[in-house]
């Protein structure tokens, strides 16, 4: 090692959680090194994930209207030249990637926060060795994140099978598809293209649509995905794949299909990243038995000093969860006691329409014994909705019998995902569904819906 370098917090990795607790960490007057492991600031989320699929789900879902646009009024548009041009797509993507990342490497440089790219490897309890450089930490917030695993029954290489952070280097849109994994991920790009006009295919082992969502929200994605053409393969696991055939088997039926498609989508499988923490596994660095590290609600692990932020812990596999953790383990580095509360921390979906939750679904609340009710509101009644010919929804909120605590707001409809932060607020703060009910809304607008949904 040529040079040394001390800090009060290194982070290993620059995604989301990384970013967060570098910018909490020196907000509390801390020295602080960011690692960016694979040159890639912002991580997953801003060159792979949120960034990307929400530009193409965003031109998914004009394309959806520009095909209704006699339903508004306007005539003349030949639907014949209304067609997705994936390069073009695919530029608007790299440059949204772009100005992303460029607003991240101001805020970095205005808190006057130390980068270093290259492959971070601990060589002892309180040293990285980083490009020929020795860099010494008093504390290590390791936020290196997940992959996604290869599915063993393809052929290595095999080039028509993709992962989320892969799949942008098609060259064409698939005139048909197979997504493995109906989660959030897999059920977004199947809404998008399908909109580009591929034929979808959905194949998901669970025989529950996305489990831990409210049912009735289950209910109303599985009409959704039919209402798009999405065949969607639900108690099927993929088992093989030869001569371009997906083979697909449910178990419990005894039943077997065959699937032929363009390209493969893989949406299953994450691992942990865990190169250039073997140091810390060595002395006792705790993994769960899913092979992430264990952390308490501090984003503490077993040794000391040492934290784990964002997918690398395998808690909550969603930004804005990995932003909040990266924020909470900078704040207890700083001696600001903090703990995260992740039965508030949001699930969202940007389909159209969109999908959002939080808090307890009314079949948990009654599984933890509280005496709960549910109160539902169409959205096909609220004016903005109507006006704007958006695609109806409701709005269920779950609470006490006594309506003394709010337990769940559960969202379908347009903007759902903005929709669901003020649901959040009012939950962070305890407040009553009486409380809500009294916060006046502007008319019309959607989020006097929250109010009507409590009526």
């Amino acid at each position: 090692m040529s040079s040394n370098r001390k800090f009060d917090v290194a982070i290993m990795g620059s995604g989301v959680a990384g970013i967060n607790a570098a910018i909490t960490a020196s907000q509390n007057n801390l020295s602080v090194c960011l690692i960016d492991m694979e040159n890639s600031l912002g991580g997953i989320s801003y060159n792979y994930g949120c960034v990307p699929t929400k530009t193409l789900l965003h031109t998914a879902y004009l394309l959806d209207n520009f095909k209704q646009a006699e339903s508004f009024g306007i005539r003349g548009i030949n639907q014949e030249y209304i067609v997705p041009d994936w390069m073009l797509l695919t530029r608007r993507v790299k440059d949204n990637i772009k100005r992303s990342v460029k607003h991240l490497e101001t805020t970095l440089n205005k808190n006057n926060i130390t980068r270093i790219n290259g492959q971070a490897q601990v060589i002892g309890p309180n040293a990285l060795g980083v490009n020929h450089e020795k860099i010494f930490f008093s504390s290590l917030i390791i936020a290196t994140g997940s992959q996604y695993q290869a599915l063993p029954f393809f052929k290595p290489n095999y080039q028509k099978l993709y992962t989320p952070k892969t799949i942008y280097s098609i060259r064409e849109i698939p005139s048909s598809i197979t997504i493995i994994g109906a989660g959030m991920i897999g059920i977004e790009f199947a809404f998008m293209f399908a909109s580009f006009g591929s034929i979808v295919h959905l194949v998901d082992k669970s025989s529950k649509l996305m489990p831990y969502m409210d049912e009735e929200l289950s209910t109303f994605l599985i009409n959704l995905l039919k209402e798009k053409n999405i065949s969607l393969h639900l108690g099927f696991e993929a088992i093989d794949h030869q001569s371009d055939n997906l083979y697909i088997k449910n178990k419990n039926k005894n039943q077997n299909d065959v699937l032929k498609t363009d390209i493969y989508l893989s949406c299953i499988g994450r691992q942990a990243n865990l190169s250039g923490i073997e140091y810390l596994i060595d002395h006792k660095l705790e993994l769960t038995k899913r092979g992430f590290i264990s952390t308490n609600l501090k984003l503490e692990t077993t040794l000391p000093g040492i934290y784990a932020a964002g997918d690398i812990n395998g808690r909550f596999m969603l930004a804005h969860v990995a932003s909040k953790e990266g924020e909470v383990a900078a704040n207890n580095i700083a001696g600001n006691e903090s703990e995260i509360v992740y039965d508030l921390m949001p699930y969202n979906m940007y389909t159209s329409p969109e999908f959002a939750s939080v808090g307890l679904t009314e079949r948990k609340a009654r599984e933890q014994g509280f005496l709960a009710h549910s109160k539902i509101y169409s959205l096909n009644s609220n004016i903005k909705v109507m006006t704007e010919s958006q695609s109806g929804g409701f709005i269920k909120v779950v609470s006490n019998l006594d309506d003394s605590e709010i337990l769940g707001v559960h969202i379908i409809g347009h903007n759902a995902t903005d929709l669901i932060g003020e649901a959040i607020l009012y939950m962070t703060m305890g407040a009553t569904p009486e409380i809500f009910k009294n916060v006046v809304h502007p008319h019309p607008s959607m989020s006097e819906a929250l109010v009507e949904s409590l009526r």
